[in-house]
């Protein structure tokens, strides 16, 4: 049960939070190739650790979803009247 529930649909929606880090790859990745030359890049490039890359959006992709149940305000336990 939730106090809240028309928030649920807007945390659940996978596609927005996916479309959203696939447009910011994108800019970031126009915006290198406007400031360095392509021989560059992979030497400027190197220390950026695609595993904590993947992490970091991960969490922030559970933080998205969690935040949303937040706002739905689940109704959990009982309550004594």
């Amino acid at each position: 049960m939730f106090s809240h529930p028309a928030w649920l649909p807007a945390g659940s929606s996978p596609a927005s939070a996916s479309s959203a880090v696939a447009r910011y790859d994108a800019r970031q990745h126009a915006a290198l190739a406007r400031f360095v030359s392509a021989h560059l890049r992979g030497q400027l490039t190197q220390s950026v650790s695609i595993g904590r890359r993947r992490t970091q959006r991960g969490l922030l992709l559970a933080h998205w979803h969690c935040s949303f149940i937040a706002l739905a305000g689940p109704l959990v336990g009982y309550r004594w009247e």
